[in-house]
């Protein structure tokens, strides 16, 4: 998820979310980091993203009657870490916007 200019993470409506997580699934599975179809499911995905809000990870909230979702960026780290112990996770690259100083910085790993 992207940041809004206070560096704070934009709240998206979930069908927006399951489908940007759909597009990076594909991505994942075209760059070889994953190898499981499964990820382009919308519905494996919503469930997941539910999961994600039931274990506090993820928050809801309303605004002229339609649902947003953002992360609980602190109970999301420690969830990842979890599943990391499990499975291997891509690294996915992370660009952070700062728009009083007109700079991009893009985290990856190469």
């Amino acid at each position: 998820m992207h940041n809004d200019a206070h560096g704070k993470p934009l709240a998206k409506p979930p069908k927006s979310i399951t489908k940007e997580s759909q597009i990076l699934g594909s991505r994942l599975l075209r760059e070889g980091q994953i190898r499981h179809l499964e990820v382009l499911s919308l519905d494996l995905l919503s469930n997941g993203i539910n999961s994600l809000h039931q274990m506090g990870a993820v928050r809801k909230e309303k605004r002229d009657n339609q649902t947003y979702m953002f992360p609980n960026t602190v109970k999301l780290t420690a969830v990842c870490s979890e599943i990391e112990k499990y499975i291997d996770v891509p690294h996915i690259p992370e660009a952070i916007i700062n728009v009083s100083s007109k700079t991009v910085t893009i985290n990856a790993k190469l």
